[in-house]
This record gives C-alpha cells, structure tokens and sequence, in this order.
C-alpha cells in the first residue's frame, strides 16, 4: 500500500489494526510514507510490531509538523523503544495522540520522557498507557 501512496499526499489514515504487520512490515511502511504530510494517523494496534517497529516509527515521526495520532496498543513495545518514540516527537505539533496501551514493559522512562516533551502548542493531547508499568509517580509527573 504505501508503495502506492502519491507522494504529494499531506493526510494519510491508515489502520492495519491485528494485522501480521510485525516488524520488518512497520520497517517498510515506515521507509514509504509520503514525506510531505501534516497529518498522520497510524493503527498499528496488536501488529506485534515490538521494538524494532516502534524504532522505526522514531525515524518517521521526525517529520510530522501538525498532527500525528499513532495506535500503538499492544504491539509488544517496551520502555527503551517507548522512549526513543518520545524523544524525537516534534515540539511544533498542534495535536498529538499517543497510544502505548497494554505494553507492559512500558513504564515511568516513556512517561518521564514525554514530560518534558509534550508540545507546547498542542491544542489537542490524547495519552494512553492503560495496562502498561505506570507508576502513580510518574503519571502525577505528567500532570503537574
């Protein structure tokens, strides 16, 4: 599919939700996406994509200027993949929906990480880390 994508395209919804993606084929989509979009909403919900798909999810969103929206709910994520994610997330996003849900080896470093990152225009912000290694300490960080 992202072979076909025009590369011209600023919007693209795409959700390949339980499907056998896994990681070489978040590698590939990744490497495809159009580089010219301003807004991006990816599904990759229960793909077993694990580390080396969020990793490459890291390279892509670097280049997102507006709006990114990424389902990442159990695709088999941990911490260190997590928090590469978060570190390059542009700070000139006007919405951002990060979604790391049911990753259990998700934890306190991702959320650490994305205190000090979250955009500071953002006029939208959905965050979810339902069933993840969450401490309360950390997610009160978040909010302060």
């Amino acid at each position: 599919i992202a072979a076909a994508l025009p590369t011209s395209l600023r919007t693209l919804s795409l959700t390949l939700a339980g499907c056998e993606v896994g990681p070489a084929g978040c590698s590939s989509l990744c490497a495809r996406v159009p580089t010219r979009l301003h807004h991006l909403e990816l599904d990759l919900s229960s793909c077993a994509v694990g580390d080396a798909g969020v990793l490459a999810l890291s390279g892509l969103v670097k280049r997102w200027v507006r709006r990114l929206h990424l389902n990442l709910t159990e695709v088999g994520a941990t911490d260190f993949a997590g928090t590469c994610l978060v570190d390059v997330l542009p700070t000139t996003l006007e919405e951002l929906t990060l979604l790391l849900d049911f990753n259990p080896q998700v934890g306190d470093s991702v959320v650490a990480a994305l205190a000090g990152r979250l955009p500071p225009r953002a006029g939208r912000l959905r965050l979810g880390f339902r069933r993840c290694g969450v401490g309360l300490e950390a997610a009160q960080g978040l909010v302060s």
